[in-house]
């Protein structure tokens, strides 16, 4: 599962970032969230899609909001409760499993912690499982 934000569609890396997944016979499903909005309608939405194509992991591009879904339903998406109440108060039944998630960014930047790449909207108990660094699309 591909997530990033609706201004990154037709971003150049993330789109032969998909067309490499594809090549690789992966079933991508490419998820778009809103720009810089962290919606309870979208996280419950990207959870039941999580829930029914059973994602091995997902992968946030870019450095915006789609961090922060990525986290939330990679924790969420296999709970009973409501996602919403889940991410932010943790509250209800813990999740069956966790899936897998790893931040995509294309900055040239060199970051030595998490912090730097997230900024402080995630906590670090959210970081992601890996980050992967890509920096040009090459045709």
């Amino acid at each position: 599962m591909l997530i990033c934000e609706e201004s990154a569609t037709h971003d150049l890396i993330r789109r032969r970032l998909v067309s490499s997944l594809h090549t690789m016979e992966k079933g991508v499903v490419d998820m778009r969230v809103p720009d810089s909005r962290f919606y309870r309608e979208e996280l419950v939405r990207c959870c039941k899609i999580a829930r029914e194509t059973n994602p091995g992991i997902i992968l946030a591009y870019g450095l915006g909001v789609a961090a922060k879904y990525a986290c939330a339903i990679s924790s969420c998406a296999w709970s009973n409760s409501d996602s919403w109440q889940k991410y932010h108060f943790d509250v209800g039944a813990p999740a069956l499993k966790r899936i897998p998630f790893a931040h995509v960014f294309t900055s040239l930047e060199h970051y030595d912690e998490w912090g730097q790449v997230l900024g402080a909207s995630l906590a670090p108990k959210d970081e992601p499982d890996f980050a992967i660094q890509v920096t040009s699309a090459i045709y």
